[in-house]
């Protein structure tokens, strides 16, 4: 796994054509996806002579953090409030931004 994108060499990211080997994928469901079900969907996806050989699922460094915080103190509070809640949460929040 890389720190940074600047670590990775160039000759993995890209091939002759500019084409990358990477794809980030973000906002997913991570408890119910595995790389497995990411390999069928983009296999299904290919044609002609284009394959994807693995696929394989690396944390961000922000997921790695969130993951400390969740084992340590468990998930936030607030995934489990119901969306009204929360819109109205924000809204509150855009209201008082406003006023400064």
């Amino acid at each position: 796994m890389w720190d940074n994108e600047a670590d990775i060499p160039y000759e993995e990211t890209t091939n002759e054509a500019g084409i990358g080997k990477r794809l980030a994928l973000n906002k997913m469901d991570w408890d119910n996806i595995e790389a497995v079900d990411l390999l069928a969907l983009f296999r299904s996806l290919c044609t002609g002579d284009k394959v994807v050989y693995s696929v394989e699922i690396y944390p961000s460094l922000f997921g790695l953090e969130r993951m400390k915080q969740d084992a340590l103190f468990g998930p936030p509070k607030e995934i489990f409030e119901d969306e009204e809640v929360v819109k109205a949460k924000l809204e509150k929040k855009r209201a008082a931004m406003k006023k400064k």
